[in-house]
């Protein structure tokens, strides 16, 4: 493998490389942002506008602390102060501080739990004094709105986001849509940290100096692969003799073991060539008849197509002829056909394809093998004047160049620049450099690259030619310190040239530099050509061409990558493969049907998505998707038709007793246990996943149910969790946990549904909203959570999108895009075209202002 980069003293672009890696790994290990030199308000005008905005800000701080004395404070003391105050601080909390607003303003993480286990009724406790539904509605808008809209009104921040290393999966797809190839690449890369639940936050992807080992090692591999050089080709040479000659019809087998064939047959040899290319082949043989002396031959590929033509002449004493020619093999099993025809054609192009070559099929094959293995003893009487053409030996040999048709299309471009522009003795190796670098630059970077930057690039394959390297070498030498460059390793947002912060130290994003976070936030990759040239345009800002832009991406076969990404990280389908099950217990269970449940869960996140349905028929849905495996699972029937090749189906769900995700078997077997299911985990997870409010932290020294059993041997496990809940550390949460728990107790620890008498899967909800399993949970979910379900998906959807995790602040900005989105049900696709628009994502924040040339 070539190791240039750790020898070579010519390629000093590694050096600015390493180094720039190295100072941003610090940055990200820290947690510190780019930050630029701080610009100070000019004059009389920004002094004023700071007065402005500070006016507003006392004003509306006087309005809010009176609301907050004469309503939530109230509501607080009524409902809340006597389990939550000095003396007596329920899980660690003490509300009676927060009498004064300034102190609720500045403790936003305690009133955002509060008012999650208010709103769902976990909070009171049952044994303290119930607020009435309207009661419970009043407490939680008035907290809402003392705490939390005078961040709004006064229009949040969108956020600082630190420079971020492209994570595994957005590394792949990167080389991947570079050079139209997948090539897994990150296998050996150490696994991605999660931040907020998800591996593309960039405060937790650092860079360890053995990442970048890794790196170097990966793009060499790459760089080697898009680009062959001829020169490093292996080369093999196949000879087919004797039985490896197969002809149709009658043949013989002279003494020196030729085989002959009649006018009105053919012979053919079968190989397999391991690497595509350019191969020499070599024909030996000779007319059959001495009385005619001369035999026109014809050979043929596998399809018929006349590859080479020659005449043949008479040779005695086992002597003969050879015809050579240059062909392009793929690599794989292949034939070549040769037959005996009148004359030789006046041009190959002129000639028919071989008739016989589309009969020539596996019965055919396997008929012409066993009659040569039959007839492999030599004839002791031959009539050759009966006979053709004597075929001896054919030999394949090669490669001696690559195919350049048959590369993806940026390796086709790199090899016919190559061999069209580079020049015989390289005079024009950095024009011919240039012709190739610079479009590849472009896209690699993701947006424009100065002739600096150009030349830096083409300047290692002048060296690499300068001490008598290939020019191939060359180019591979410049690939490889593309993709080992900050600027293709890292996506960082500076303010573009011209760009100023505004007051609130916030800077739009480029053209560029959208299209970077679009694509990387729909399709983990790079922009395309027709993102790159909006953006070239300056008209990606455009809200209608974005809207229209993120329509396309999410049409295009990639949009999966959400599902497989951003889906996949906020269910918890990654964890999946790490789900154990005790195969007495559950016989059949394996990493396929593993694979198929989280096949299910992905197709409805994406059908969904590209339909543009409700995002609460995630909940609730009377159809999925599934293959035949998942079917067995079910114990239903996979209906007939479908795309040929499409392993999963859309089936209905109207006569089953399942409904949405919640009753999926990838969701089931996440929240179980390896020999039994857990009702705990199972309702823990909608309060994450769906309802948006993690469950906080069991109190110490309170045993997890499993330790437990052996006490309550006898007990249910619906009998357990009561005596569970019998402490009253344990009781609120649990109270609604256990509750949402019990609806899927009708579905065992691998999602089979296991209904019937002997099964109590019943359960209330706060309000004394009842039910009676998985699928009528999931439906009462979908009536009475839906806007809660949609605000999840949104704040988890604004996450991922921007890389970050969210901060209070950014509760605006997820009402504000559910609100967008609630006249219509809330449309999966809008919700995210409503991200898109959002200012966060469009906008990003420095901390000092200066201006610096940016993408």
């Amino acid at each position: 493998m070539l190791r240039f980069s750790r020898q070579s003293t010519h390629i000093t672009v590694f050096c600015h490389s390493v180094a720039a890696i190295a100072l941003l790994g610090v940055l990200l290990s820290t947690g510190v942002s780019i930050a630029q030199e701080p610009v100070s308000d000019q004059g009389v005008v920004g002094e004023a506008k700071s007065n402005a905005v500070q006016d507003k800000v006392d004003l509306v701080a006087q309005q809010r602390e009176t609301q907050w004395q004469a309503g939530g404070w109230k509501m607080v003391q009524r409902f809340c102060i006597e389990c939550h105050n000095a003396k007596y601080q329920e899980a660690e909390i003490d509300l009676s501080p927060f009498e004064s607003l300034k102190h609720a303003e500045s403790n936003p993480e305690v009133w955002t739990r509060a008012l999650q286990m208010i709103r769902f009724g976990a909070m009171p406790p049952e044994d303290a004094e119930l607020p009435t539904d309207e009661e419970r509605r009043a407490m939680g808008d008035s907290i809402d709105t003392a705490v939390y809209n005078v961040t709004c009104d006064l229009r949040p921040k969108s956020g600082r986001v630190t420079a971020r290393r492209l994570n595994r999966v957005e590394y792949n797809h990167s080389v991947r849509d570079l050079f139209g190839m997948s090539i897994d690449l990150s296998s050996d890369f150490p696994s991605d940290e999660v931040g907020g639940g998800f591996d593309n936050n960039a405060d937790v992807l650092a860079m360890p100096p053995m990442l970048f080992e890794k790196y170097l090692d990966a793009a060499e591999k790459v760089a080697s692969t898009v680009l062959l050089d001829p020169a490093s080709l292996k080369k093999e040479t196949l000879e087919m003799s004797g039985e490896r000659i197969a002809i149709t019809g009658e043949g013989a087998t002279e003494s020196f073991y030729g085989r002959l064939f009649p006018k009105e047959s053919f012979g053919w040899v079968e190989f397999e060539v391991e690497l595509p290319g350019v191969y020499r082949v070599r024909l030996s043989g000779s007319a059959a008849s001495k009385e005619r002396g001369s035999q026109a031959v014809i050979i043929y590929d596998a399809d018929g197509k006349p590859l080479h033509s020659e005449l043949f002449k008479h040779a005695d004493d086992g002597g003969s002829h050879t015809a050579t020619f240059s062909h392009e093999f793929a690599a794989g099993k292949t034939r070549l056909i040769v037959a005996a025809i009148d004359e030789v054609p006046k041009a190959i192009a002129d000639v028919q394809p071989f008739p016989a070559a589309e009969r020539l099929d596996e019965a055919a094959l396997a008929a012409g093998r066993e009659q040569f293995e039959k007839s492999l003893e030599v004839n002791r009487k031959i009539d050759f004047e009966t006979m053709a053409f004597l075929f001896r030996k054919m030999s394949v040999e090669g490669p001696s160049d690559f195919p350049k048709e048959s590369l993806p299309p940026s390796q086709s471009m790199i090899a016919k620049r190559v061999a069209s522009k580079r020049g015989d003795k390289y005079t024009e190796v950095d024009r011919a450099a240039k012709a190739c670098l610079e479009p590849l630059l472009a896209k690699a970077f993701r947006g424009p690259v100065d002739d600096s930057t150009v030349d830096r690039y083409v300047g290692l394959v002048v060296a690499a030619t300068d001490r008598g390297a290939s020019y191939h070498r060359g180019l591979q030498d410049a690939i490889t310190a593309i993709l080992v460059s900050p600027q293709f390793l890292f996506r960082v947002e500076l303010p573009a040239a011209g760009m100023e912060p505004d007051e609130a130290g916030e800077v739009a994003l480029s053209d560029y530099q959208l299209a970077t976070r679009l694509s990387y936030f729909l399709w983990s990759s790079m922009p395309d050509d027709e993102l790159l040239r909006l953006a070239k345009e300056g008209k990606l800002r455009d809200a209608k061409v974005l809207d229209q832009q993120v329509d396309r991406l999410l049409r295009d076969p990639k949009a999966k990558s959400l599902a497989q990404q951003f889906a996949a990280q906020w269910l918890g389908l990654r964890n999946l493969e790490g789900m154990p099950r005790d195969e007495s217990v559950f016989p059949g269970y394996d990493a396929e049907l593993v694979k198929s449940m989280a096949g299910e869960t992905e197709r409805l996140f994406t059908y969904i998505l590209q339909e543009n349905l409700p995002v609460g028929e995630l909940l609730d849905a009377d159809y999925t998707f599934i293959d035949q495996r998942l079917a067995k699972h079910y114990a239903m029937e996979l209906p007939a038709g479908g795309t040929e090749g499409e392993a999963y189906r859309k089936v209905s769900l109207a006569d089953q007793p399942r409904r949405g995700v919640l009753t999926h078997a990838s969701i089931l077997t996440l929240t179980s246990y390896p020999t039994r299911t857990s009702p705990v985990q199972r309702g823990k997870w909608i309060l994450e996943s769906v309802l948006g409010t993690p469950a906080p932290e069991p109190p110490p020294n309170v045993p997890e149910l499993e330790e437990s059993e052996s006490v309550t041997a006898n007990l249910s496990v619906r009998e357990q969790l009561a005596a569970h809940r019998a402490n009253p550390s344990c009781a609120s949460c649990h109270r609604v946990m256990d509750q949402m728990g019990f609806g899927f107790e009708d579905f065992d620890a691998v999602g089979r549904y296991r209904g019937g008498p002997g099964i109590d899967a019943s359960g209330e909800l706060p309000g004394g909203r009842v039910f009676n399993g998985g699928k009528d949970l999931a439906v009462t979910l979908r009536k009475t959570e839906s806007s809660r379900f949609a605000m999840t998906v949104t704040e988890k959807l604004l996450a991922f999108g921007l890389g970050r995790e969210l901060s209070p602040a950014d509760r605006c900005i997820t009402e504000q895009i559910a609100g967008h989105c609630q006249p219509n049900d809330y449309p999966l696709a809008d919700l995210v075209k409503q991200v898109v628009a959002s200012r966060p994502f469009q906008y990003f924040q420095v901390e000092t202002g200066a201006n610096h040339d940016s993408k």
